[in-house]
């Protein structure tokens, strides 16, 4: 099967999108863009060459939620600060949407990105 000339859908952190980018693989870029969570990560276009991009659309989407309350048992993400003590901070976690109205909005994965404040 000739595979030239034909799209390509590549998913990725940084690092793999970086790789296609140095190599002059790609001709379209789809990114979703989400608050850092992690407090560090990748940076993409790192040690890509300079790259001349048109924005051809974009959207807003909902995929943050926030709600006040939370309990002790919820899970946390590693590197945020914040807790039952006043200290500063947001909460962020990720839980999986339930409603046909939340799936519709969702990433394939099936999960949303929650942050408490």
């Amino acid at each position: 099967m000739d595979v030239r000339n034909r799209d390509v859908a590549i998913s990725g952190g940084a690092a793999t999108i970086n790789q296609y980018l140095r190599g002059g693989l790609i001709d379209e870029l789809r990114t979703h863009i989400a608050p850092v969570t992690l407090g560090a990560g990748e940076r993409l276009f790192e040690g890509a060459p300079a790259l001349d991009l048109k924005l051809v659309s974009a959207r807003p989407a909902s995929l943050l939620t926030t709600s006040p309350a939370w309990s002790a048992a919820e899970p946390v993400v590693a590197g945020m600060s914040g807790g039952p003590t006043g200290s500063t901070g947001t909460r962020i976690r990720l839980h999986r949407a339930t409603k046909a109205q939340d799936r519709a909005s969702t990433p394939q994965n099936g999960f949303r990105l929650r942050s408490e404040a």
